[in-house]
């Protein structure tokens, strides 16, 4: 069961547990909105002093009557102002009388309203998780992680209900040489739709000369080596070439510099690229998840990829309004957007480069 958006309806049996779980729903990009006047007058019946609006405080009345926690949890259920059912109850599943009561009433709940999504805010023993799988409630101990569990099956409830415009057809896998060196595997990028700088690889000298003067300047020098994972720690990168004298220096000074200091690495020769100006960096990747399949990612890059983490995720493959969509939702947007008077970047570029990986 998957909500189709983001809103809730907090119940507890304590004001301040609604309190802390409504910042913790909003702290998630989940909102509370109020139940209707028709639903809060069935919760009122069935608790005269219960707080009905949302988050619903149903007080400690409903612990001793299972049929009052049945009646509101019923009531919120055929409100359809809410996606998610979220209940709370710190121990109740540890002290038997009053999992008695939570249970009964929650079997009643899935019999009634077989395709409603209840989320559980509650530790609970062995033996009544099972219980509560078998009714398809999952059960998430601490407030936080409740919360982010129904935030994140409300992005996923959406994401299906927008199901990709692209098909997702077999592919012919690359050969394990295709990512031999950046340059090879650049080439794949670019065979598979993706956009990437003007670049050859020179085997001599009078090569990169000549490659650097068809490009134009300023231009890269990279080390294209199988051997070599990380160029920069062998001295294998030089930016900013702005001429053919500049040029000469940095690739003699290259190619002695990483004899030096990876001997024994074979070298296929130095990589002349285009080089781009100042801009937003994003990382984007692929991966074939045991559970989800193949999925893309796009997050904010080069130096801050793993400092801010900032990444979004999706099935593959996307089309390029679902990547759009993956860019905005990223926190690092605004970078993107022109904040503080920086230029905007061309989004739309962006997302056919995603839509293009994840093909």
């Amino acid at each position: 069961r998957l909500p189709a958006g983001r809103r809730i309806a907090v119940l507890t049996a304590s004001g301040g547990f609604g309190v802390l779980l409504a910042d913790a729903a909003s702290a998630q990009g989940l909102t509370l909105p109020r139940l209707a006047e028709a639903t809060q007058q069935r919760i009122l019946q069935a608790v005269a002093f219960a707080a009905p609006a949302n988050p619903v405080d149903m007080t400690a009345q409903v612990s001793s009557r299972p049929e009052l926690l049945a009646q509101v949890l019923d009531a919120v259920a055929a409100d359809p102002a809410c996606d998610t059912l979220l209940l709370q109850s710190a121990n109740a599943f540890h002290v038997p009388r009053l999992r008695d009561v939570f249970l009964a009433a929650l079997t009643q709940m899935r019999e009634r309203h077989p395709q409603r999504l209840i989320v559980l805010c509650a530790r609970a023993p062995a033996d009544v998780r099972r219980q509560l799988d078998a009714l398809g409630i999952p059960a998430i101990e601490g407030i936080d992680a409740a919360c982010a569990t129904v935030a994140a099956l409300a992005t996923l409830g959406m994401q299906s209900a927008q199901p990709s415009t692209v098909e997702a057809t077999p592919r012919t896998p690359l050969a394990v040489e295709a990512f031999a060196t950046e340059a090879s595997a650049k080439a794949a990028l670019a065979a598979a739709g993706l956009p990437v700088l003007r670049e050859v690889v020179a085997t001599t000298r009078d090569e990169a000369v000549a490659a650097a003067s068809a490009i134009g300047f300023p231009v890269v020098l990279k080390i294209v080596s199988p051997d070599i994972a990380h160029k920069t720690e062998v001295g294998g990168v030089a930016v900013g070439v702005r001429s053919e004298g500049q040029l000469i220096d940095a690739h003699d000074t290259m190619l002695a510099r990483v004899a030096e200091k990876a001997p024994g690495a074979r070298i296929d020769g130095v990589l002349v690229v285009q080089m781009a100006p100042a801009g937003c960096e994003l990382i984007l990747g692929t991966k074939t998840d045991p559970v989800f399949g193949p999925m893309v990612m796009v997050g904010l890059g080069g130096i801050h990829a793993e400092i801010w983490k900032d990444v979004a995720l999706r099935p593959a493959p996307v089309d390029a309004a679902a990547a759009d969509a993956m860019l905005r939702s990223l926190k690092s947007f605004a970078l993107l957007d022109g904040a503080r008077g920086r230029p905007k970047a061309d989004v739309a570029a962006a997302a056919q480069a995603i839509a293009a990986l994840s093909r």
